[in-house]
């Protein structure tokens, strides 16, 4: 049996979860002796995971969670704070991706909701680190990169954990995208206007802008959020070929990006970073603008077939 294949029977559910279930474990071990490496074999982690939330029966969910989580704390007794931070989190969102998946819901949300809530499980995971072991997690991973946890840096944890989680998001989808053709033949659950994803861009940008004022942590995750549905509504425009408009956005990306250049050496230090939303703005300016374009030539086709 392929593992692009929804299991059915409760040996097949036991079968994919009990490999996935040992990927976990050998991760775990891993990244508890290499805790560097560990950062870059985690992010693979929600991929494993995921294949469950896609392929196995929601009703062996959590027998699956359990049993990980619950082996992984077991076999790191001696110190599983890696366990609670990586982990956990990694089982959790990669069972949520795989289940939407699973749901045909819209991938781009999909993979945009499960990156929030791994900055929530995350942010739980350092509390209770904290708690348990006296240690705060952030200043431990940038000991290992060997970086030095100034205001700056700290300025952009919530923006890191967020790409951290996207990265790992968007390999569990990669993943599944490739699976054979006649395995995922549904249409999505709902369409989702494609109008949405530039207007979503836009309005992360406002949010950043306000917050660039006054509290900089929001301003610089809300600019994450909107150059994400920046770049998604531009692929939707690649993956539709329309020559013209990549065009435009390609001119315009560059610009922006000679824009920030110029601006960023006028602005402190701190917040020049937050120039980044240039090129992407203009990016899903130019998405709105085709889409009202789109829109009206749609609404002129039906009023003239009526006629």
């Amino acid at each position: 049996m392929s593992i692009f294949s929804d299991r059915k029977t409760l040996t097949q559910n036991i079968a994919l979860m009990a490999m996935m279930g040992a990927v976990n474990i050998i991760m775990t071990l891993i990244a508890s002796f290499f805790p560097l490496a560990g950062l870059i074999i985690i992010i693979a982690l929600p991929l494993c995971n995921s294949f469950i939330g896609r392929y196995c029966k929601a009703i062996y969910y959590p027998i699956y969670l359990v049993a990980v989580i619950g082996l992984c704390i077991a076999i790191t007794a001696y110190d599983f704070s890696n366990t609670i931070f990586f982990v956990i989190p990694a089982t959790i969102n990669g069972l949520l991706f795989g289940f939407c998946m699973k749901k045909n819901l819209n991938r781009s949300i999909s993979i945009f909701a499960v990156s929030l809530l791994n900055i929530g499980f995350s942010y739980l995971s350092l509390f209770l680190i904290k708690v348990i072991y006296g240690i705060d997690m952030m200043d431990f991973i940038f000991n290992i990169l060997k970086l030095t946890p100034n205001e700056e840096i700290k300025t952009i944890i919530p923006s890191l954990i967020y790409i951290y989680g996207l990265s790992q998001s968007a390999l569990a989808s990669l993943f599944i995208a490739i699976q054979p053709i006649d395995i995922d033949n549904q249409n999505e659950l709902f369409e989702v206007p494609e109008f949405i994803y530039p207007l979503s861009s836009i309005f992360f940008f406002l949010i950043e802008l306000a917050f660039s004022f006054f509290y900089l942590p929001i301003a610089y995750i809300s600019m994450m959020f909107a150059i994400y549905w920046a770049i998604v509504s531009s692929s939707n425009h690649v993956i539709k070929k329309e020559k013209i408009t990549i065009i435009i956005m390609a001119t315009l990306l560059v610009i922006g990006i000679f824009v920030f250049s110029f601006s960023f050496r006028y602005i402190e230090r701190d917040k020049a970073f937050l120039l980044l939303a240039i090129p992407f703005a203009f990016i899903a300016i130019t998405s709105i603008i085709r889409n009202v374009l789109l829109f009206k030539n749609k609404t002129k086709s039906t009023i003239g077939a009526k006629e």
